[in-house]
């Protein structure tokens, strides 16, 4: 976070002020459940939203249900990726994959009612217009929650070279690859917010070729860990 409480990475649009009452919402937000992971329910979406792109709405911190159970109501397609944490106390709670965010679909020259929504900050981008993000990374995101592995945030991992799943649940997958504690984890990452979600594999579902090699590589936290590629 900045030192104004704001993400440090990339801009935002048209902030609205934080200091607001969010009023709650009385849509009924049911999770499917799928081995520890939840996603919010898809329902009737107009064609001109169904082909638009993808957007990061930065929301109130633990108002992320809230928020997109209202766009949700709004007839907006909203993806809320959650996952199982298991406490010390084996307390179960579910939480955001991507904290502070919900994913949107909504045409970028018509965001008024994705800002006038109680509880959203603004809409990750530049200083002029929305970023939006790739189909692909999504995609690959509800991929994972599918999958019925386990997902779990990972420390941003950029560099490396994309590897490709040749069997099990997330055959088709594209990813990082992470050695870390001799468990192999897959690395699907949406770089616009400059997070990661993981989740182990077995290295013999990963087709690699025959350069493959390995190298050092960083985290955001300063963890070396090594990608093999």
């Amino acid at each position: 976070m900045g030192g104004n409480g704001w993400p440090a990475t990339g801009s935002y649009l048209y902030h609205t002020q934080p200091e607001f009452s969010l009023r709650r919402t009385h849509v009924n937000l049911e999770l499917i459940h799928c081995s520890g992971v939840s996603l919010v329910p898809l329902i009737g979406f107009t064609a001109e939203l169904r082909s638009a792109p993808w957007f990061a709405v930065y929301v109130k911190h633990r108002h992320e249900k809230c928020v997109a159970a209202s766009l949700q109501g709004q007839g907006y397609e909203a993806f809320l990726p959650i996952y199982l944490k298991i406490g010390p106390s084996s307390k179960r709670s579910e939480l955001p994959l991507f904290p502070g965010y919900v994913f949107c679909r909504f045409a970028a020259q018509k965001m008024l009612p994705i800002l006038s929504t109680p509880g959203v900050f603004s809409i990750v981008g530049s200083a002029l217009a929305p970023a939006s993000i790739p189909d692909g990374e999504i995609a690959g995101i509800k991929r994972l929650l599918a999958s019925g592995l386990t997902p779990r945030p990972w420390s941003y991992v950029a560099c490396g070279q994309q590897v490709c799943i040749k069997s099990g649940p997330l055959r088709g997958l594209e990813g990082l690859v992470v050695d870390d504690t001799h468990q192999k984890w897959l690395i699907v990452s949406v770089h616009l917010l400059q997070r990661s979600v993981a989740v182990k594999i077995e290295r013999n579902h990963v087709e690699v070729s025959p350069s493959a090699s390995f190298r050092n590589c960083t985290h955001a936290d300063g963890k070396c860990v090594q990608l093999f590629f």
